[in-house]
């Protein structure tokens, strides 16, 4: 899987209300699809608004999302240092950043998790 084949599954299969939870969350869920992301200096760019609790929300732009995309291919996977090295920012004001990522891929059915790696590998 490439990554435009990879875009075209997340778009089709993340949808608006669909819960992106991990093992240990509860309350994440697609807020907007369409969203433009301005935090972090994204400029606007489309990608998506994901609620982390009653008051908080994550902007994942999809440059984020095709950045890490080939984490997905590797040994390691797509795993807390890969997210921190590129978007340590991000990562300091909300560790969750990196869960909901890979529940994007998850989610689409691009990846999928493996708890004693705590990395997310692409699904082929």
């Amino acid at each position: 899987m490439d990554w435009l084949e990879a875009k075209r599954q997340i778009e089709n299969k993340i949808l608006v209300g669909m819960d992106v939870n991990s093992g240990e969350s509860k309350q994440r869920k697609i807020l907007k699809t369409e969203h433009s992301c301005n935090r972090y200096d994204y400029n606007g760019e489309t990608g998506f608004l994901v609620s982390i609790g009653k008051e908080n929300n994550l902007e994942i732009p999809w440059s984020m999302l095709e950045h890490f995309f080939p984490a997905l291919h590797t040994p390691e996977g797509y795993n807390t240092p890969c997210f921190r090295k590129k978007y340590r920012r991000q990562y300091e004001n909300k560790d969750c950043h990196v869960h909901v990522v890979g529940a994007i891929f998850e989610k689409s059915g691009v990846a999928y998790y493996r708890k004693e790696d705590n990395a997310y590998f692409i699904k082929e």
